[in-house]
């Protein structure tokens, strides 16, 4: 059944206000009247007895001062019925004039009162809607704990798809959707093709993002750092530009218009990138983390430091700020210091092979292997598919003369990474060292054995 909408009928406002107004001035002139009415009964009294009292002055002279005293009361009181019965027209003329300016204003501030409450009500009928839709994309986005990397990733990229068949015109479940094809291109393990195939669809769905009303200047540092990542820095470099150019206060295309820059090692321009995020906002770390990285490129470490400094200052949290100024500390041979800073980051964050195998990295340039061993055997144990891993390690036991386990290392290094940059006369040579060590070993023990009498 269709449902009847209700009509709301409109009040004859004008009729009603002037039958009140009529009403009033009705009850004005009818009390006018008995004033009048009272008065006049009152001044007929003052008269006869100014009368009386004039015949008496004349008959039994009475005193003239007395006679007079009535006379000019009575004056005095038709005066006043005439002050009363004006002050009554006067005011019924207000009433009237009253009404009538109210019949007429009436009806138009009924009509914008209800305006107002359609107005309210479809508000509130599209915030409901926004609130359900903005719920779907967070249920969406919130994968169960127990999924891990590619597959939380194709869940989630599933679901927001179902989000978006569900409401197409809606710009903002495009651009989570774009974030996650992005994570899913940087993710280890990634081909080239799969990276480009992934941030191709992320493209699109900017594109599609910018047709549902994503600003021009959003859609412009969206494309701009897509570009960045399929690294055609040029195109790259010409989205951020108009993005600045259609929002000159838009922070994050400074910011990432630098971070492109670094990548054309064009580090002037980027750092002048830098400059100006921070004068649109000197309270965010990230912008002088990123400007210390600059100066690291740059070979310019004592600057470095100094970003890295304020970037700590700003958020004491970010491991990656210890971890970087460290690699800078290690650059100007001050080992100890980082050493400390590693010992921050992994205290903030202990799953992170990455700092434990920097730290193991500045133990062995400190000639500590023991502590250096420690720190990749972690690392390695955290991570077991890196190859750097197993190289430096095997660096390591070389220094401490144990080529064997050194060897074993260099072979699980190419084993995870057949490419890895190892040189192999070296390598062939270090075999050949280790299979003398080998006979050497067994020459020694075939000696040994001959030299021990049978019991």
């Amino acid at each position: 059944m269709r449902k009847r909408k209700s009509k709301i009928k409109k009040v004859p406002t004008f009729l009603s206000v002037f039958i009140v107004a009529l009403i009033g001035t009705a009850i004005c002139v009818g009390v006018s009247i008995y004033l009048a009415t009272s008065l006049e009964s009152r001044i007929t009294t003052l008269t006869a007895t100014t009368d009386k009292l004039g015949i008496a002055h004349e008959s039994c002279e009475v005193g003239e001062s007395m006679v007079q005293y009535y006379r000019e009361l009575s004056d005095k009181t038709d005066n006043a019925i005439s002050m009363i019965l004006m002050i009554v027209g006067i005011f019924a003329t207000l009433i009237v004039a009253f009404s009538v300016m109210l019949a007429f204003k009436t009806p138009k501030d009924i009509d914008e009162k209800l305006e107002e409450a359609k107005k309210a009500a479809e508000n509130a009928k599209n915030e409901a809607k926004n609130a359900k839709y903005h719920a779907e994309i967070l249920d969406a986005l919130n994968v169960n704990s127990t999924h891990y990397g590619e597959l939380t990733e194709a869940i989630r990229l599933k679901q927001i798809t179902s989000v978006i068949e569900k409401y197409p015109n809606k710009y903002e479940a495009y651009e989570r959707r774009r974030n996650i094809y992005i994570n899913m291109s940087n993710r280890n393990g990634a081909s080239d093709v799969e990276k480009r195939h992934l941030l191709q669809q992320a493209m699109e769905d900017v594109k599609k993002a910018h047709k549902c009303g994503l600003e021009k200047y959003k859609y412009y540092q969206r494309m701009g750092w897509i570009h960045s990542n399929l690294k055609e820095y040029e195109k790259s470099i010409e989205f951020f530009g108009k993005s600045i150019k259609e929002n000159l206060d838009y922070v994050i295309a400074y910011n990432n218009r630098a971070l492109t820059y670094n990548n054309m090692s064009k580090y002037k321009e980027a750092l002048e990138d830098y400059k100006k995020a921070i004068e649109l906002d000197d309270d965010n770390a990230l912008f002088y983390y990123n400007s210390a990285n600059t100066y690291v490129r740059m070979e310019k470490y004592e600057k470095a430091i100094k970003y890295f400094n304020k970037a700590i200052e700003l958020d004491g949290d970010d491991t990656a700020h210890y971890n970087n100024r460290a690699f800078a500390l290690n650059e100007m041979e001050k080992y100890e210091e980082a050493i400390e800073d590693y010992n921050k980051a992994i205290k903030l964050n202990r799953d992170n092979s990455m700092y434990y195998f920097n730290r193991a990295n500045t133990y062995s340039k400190m000639s500590k292997y023991e502590e250096a061993l420690d720190d990749y055997n972690k690392a390695i144990e955290l991570d077991s598919d890196d190859a750097r891993y197993y190289n430096n390690r095997a660096l390591t036991y070389e220094k401490m003369g144990n080529y064997e386990k050194a060897l074993n290392d260099y072979d699980s290094a190419l084993e995870i990474d057949p490419n890895y940059s190892i040189d192999k006369k070296w390598l062939e040579d270090l075999r050949e060292k280790v299979a003398q060590e080998k006979i050497e070993f067994a020459r020694q023990a075939e000696q040994n054995n001959a030299g021990t009498p049978n019991p």
